[in-house]
């Protein structure tokens, strides 16, 4: 009786039966490249289709409502995700120092004692400058992100488990509610304001399922789950790693605040597309590092360094291929997608897509920052990757 490599679950079906020749060939692969692989995979796809999924809602807003509200929608964003980051922030640095919680209550509890005053922050400061539905729409979108922040504990617990498909599942399942939320608002109650009414009830609904799931999963924790990729107390610098997420949020205030919302809708809609670039790396970033931290657990530097030498490669080449695709195919994408008002001009892209070449290797680098213990290197680039984007806006 055949037995599944990676599951241990005995089987009466043949492989090459079961899925044909390439599922034979892969389960003839070592179990570590079978894990790798499949980690990337369910990662990749669970980014990719949130991410998809986020643009059809984008594309939806444009067409319906104008590219006015792609820039509230995008404004409220860049004040709901550093709220969000934090979150993830505070998850990490917990899970690192205090391994023994494994019930994700009591994650959630050390999440709220960062939320609770980042998110009032968030609010006062959006109904300074706001009035109206515009201000009620920003609260909505601002709590939906804070909510995004607090799944940072569940599905952090489905990645320590390595249960890659759950957390993709989950991913996608947010990409879902966001389209559904924002079509039955706009197409069949034709109002933003309500869309974002729905958006909001529709992930508290999605973060309670999300909860149920991965405390169901945390009574299989155990101390060997903990010690797999031990226990990764390195995450507790990570506060480079947030703020360099910071960038593009620090981006779309400068430009709302000096410019027009419709401006910024045209800065979002050319980022939208560079965010289909963040997946690939963000995926092996997540499945790369317990093997990081195991390298240097047995002080393998040879393999961390043919990593990096990959990493550099791979972002070398994008830098050309990344400007063509900006200058010439991206202003009459987003043309075609979003409407004429949100074109951008084909060197503002070029030149956002070539920036973005660095995000190929910059999650992974920090992530091997983290793990190397160099806190200083990981603040220090992080802040003025911040600084640069603010002065570059």
């Amino acid at each position: 009786m055949p037995v599944d490599k990676v599951q241990g679950i005995h089987t009466d079906v043949e492989p090459t039966a079961r899925a044909g020749v390439l599922a034979y060939l892969y389960e003839r692969l070592p179990v570590s490249i079978q894990r790798k692989a499949g980690g990337i995979a369910w990662n990749s796809a669970g980014s990719f289709g949130y991410l998809f999924l986020h643009a059809l809602s984008i594309v939806l807003v444009a067409r319906t409502a104008g590219a006015e509200a792609v820039g509230v929608y995008l404004l409220a964003q860049a004040l709901g995700i550093p709220v969000s980051m934090l979150c993830g922030l505070r998850y990490h640095d917990i899970n690192a120092t205090e391994p023994e919680i494994t019930r994700i209550s009591g994650h959630f509890r050390n999440i709220a004692m960062v939320a609770i005053p980042a998110t009032a922050a968030a609010l006062v400061l959006w109904s300074l400058f706001t009035e109206g539905d515009t201000r009620i729409i920003g609260i909505n979108i601002i709590l939906a992100n804070v909510l995004q922040g607090f799944a940072q504990a569940p599905q952090g617990r489905m990645i320590r488990l390595r249960q890659f498909q759950s957390a993709a599942v989950f991913e996608m399942l947010r990409g879902v509610v966001s389209l559904l939320s924002f079509s039955i608002g706009l197409l069949l109650l034709d109002s933003f304001y309500q869309a974002t009414v729905l958006l909001l009830f529709g992930w508290v609904m999605l973060l309670a399922m999300e909860y149920r799931v991965a405390s169901r999963l945390s009574r299989q924790f155990t101390q060997q789950d903990a010690g797999t990729s031990g226990v990764i107390d390195q995450m507790r610098y990570a506060i480079g790693d947030s703020l360099g997420l910071f960038q593009t949020s620090s981006v779309r205030l400068v430009v709302g605040v000096i410019m027009t919302e419709a401006a910024v809708g045209i800065l979002g809609a050319t980022a939208l597309l560079i965010k289909f670039i963040h997946p690939l790396s963000i995926a092996i970033a997540k499945t790369a590092l317990p093997e990081v931290v195991d390298d240097l657990a047995r002080k393998d530097y040879r393999r961390i360094n043919l990593r990096l030498r990959i990493i550099n490669i791979a972002t070398i080449s994008c830098v050309a291929v990344f400007a063509s695709l900006g200058y010439w195919a991206t202003p009459p994408l987003i043309e075609w997608l979003l409407g004429a008002e949100l074109r951008p001009p084909p060197m503002v892209a070029a030149i956002l897509m070539v920036g973005a070449a660095p995000l190929v290797g910059s999650r992974f680098l920090t992530h091997l920052l983290i793990a190397l213990r160099q806190r200083q290197a990981v603040e220090r680039s992080a802040w003025l990757g911040l600084s640069c984007s603010v002065v570059f806006a």
